[in-house]
Parts: structure tokens; C-alpha cells; sequence
């Protein structure tokens, strides 16, 4: 649950990245916005990433109401998502070149400004894909350890079932060992049995010729 609210919130950071070149877009001639706005849409083509991948921790989450909960957030984002697209469209349209020719800014601010606009836009673009491949890291750290745990489980139910067999091995023997002694058992009773009959017998049969 833990790493899909870090997927949120690094959506959440990241749609308010889009938004913030997106008006800073607004302000700029056509000739400055078309780049700006390139900003605006890889802030918004990373945010998409880690959405795609947030379906699949939500999935893990076994809490029924915190699950409805993420649910109605990712529906959420995906809607401010789509929206910002669509902005992000209308002002690329808007800014293709028209012929127009800004007025001449300053010496400062024409070699100044967009010099350090570009710096800063690079350098934050990388820290967001540095994000981004950190939040894939922990996703993958997250599933190896899920499937350690489940290969945990699956050698401790093999390990258990071993343990089953080898008690009810065991135990036929022990059967084994019971049932022989009962019949060797039944068997000295009937050989004695069998001897007191045919002793009887035959001290009748004696008996019977004496008397004759």
C-alpha cells in the first residue's frame, strides 16, 4: 500500500510540474512557449509512467476499504491526467510560429534568461527521471521480495507436507508392527485352542473304547 501512495503522490508532484510550464507557457512568445511546453509534456509523458505501474500495487493491497480508496484516487489523477493532455495540445496548436516577431528584450534578458530557463528545465527534467527510475527500483524491489516470499512460503508448505508424510510413514509402521503382533497373537491362541480340542477329542475317543 505503501509504495502505491509514493506512486501517487509522485503523479500529484508531477501533474504540478506540468501545470507550472503549462502557464509559464502562457506568458511566453510563441518562439520561447513551444519549448516550455516540451517540458510541460514530459512532466506529463513520466507522470502516465508511473501511472501504468500503479494498477499493479493497488492490485496487491488486501484491505478492501483502502483499496477503494487508491481506486478513487487513480480514477482521479487519470481524469486531471487526460485533462492536462488536452491543455497541453491547445497551447502546443496556439504556439506555432505566425510570423509574429516579439519586441527585442534587453541585452541581459536575451542572453541571460533563456539560458538559465533551459539549465534549470534540463536539470529538473533529469531529477524527475532520476524519480522515476528510483519508484521503478522500489517497484521491483517490491515484487522480488513478494516472490521470495511467496517461494518462502512454497518451500514451507513442501517442508510441512515432507514432515506429513514422514509422521504417516512412521505411523503405518507402527500399524504394521500392531497388526503382525495381534495376529501372532490370534495365532498362539488358536494353535492352543486347537491343541486342547484335539487332546479332548481324543480322550473321548479313548474313553469310548475302554467302555466297550
Amino acid at each position: 500500500m505503501e509504495v502505491a501512495i509514493g506512486f501517487l503522490q509522485e503523479i500529484r508532484t508531477l501533474l504540478e510540474d506540468a501545470r507550472r510550464y503549462l502557464a509559464q507557457a502562457e506568458d511566453e512568445d510563441p518562439f520561447t512557449r513551444d519549448d516550455t511546453l516540451q517540458y510541460a509534456s514530459r512532466s506529463l509523458r513520466t507522470a502516465w509512467t508511473v501511472y501504468n505501474r500503479l494498477g499493479a500495487q493497488i492490485s496487491r493491497v488486501t484491505t478492501q476499504a483502502a483499496k477503494d480508496t487508491l481506486l478513487s484516487d487513480q480514477l482521479k489523477v487519470k481524469t486531471e491526467l487526460e485533462e492536462l493532455g488536452n491543455l497541453i495540445d491547445v497551447s502546443k496548436v496556439a504556439s506555432k510560429p505566425t510570423g509574429f516577431s516579439p519586441a527585442p528584450a534587453t541585452h541581459g534578458q536575451r542572453e541571460y534568461h533563456p539560458a538559465l530557463m533551459s539549465s534549470l528545465c534540463r536539470q529538473e527534467d533529469e531529477l524527475k527521471r532520476a524519480k522515476a527510475q528510483a519508484h521503478a527500483a522500489l517497484e521491483t524491489g517490491a515484487d522480488l521480495l513478494d516472490n521470495l516470499n511467496a517461494q518462502k512460503e512454497t518451500i514451507e508448505h513442501a517442508r510441512a507436507g515432507g514432515e506429513r508424510a514422514e509422521e504417516a510413514f512412521f505411523e503405518g509402521i507402527l500399524a504394521a508392527k500392531r497388526i503382525k503382533r495381534m495376529v501372532d497373537k490370534h495365532r498362539i491362541i488358536m494353535t492352543t485352542l486347537l491343541s486342547v480340542l484335539g487332546v479332548g477329542t481324543l480322550t473321548v475317543i479313548i474313553v469310548g473304547l475302554l467302555k466297550r
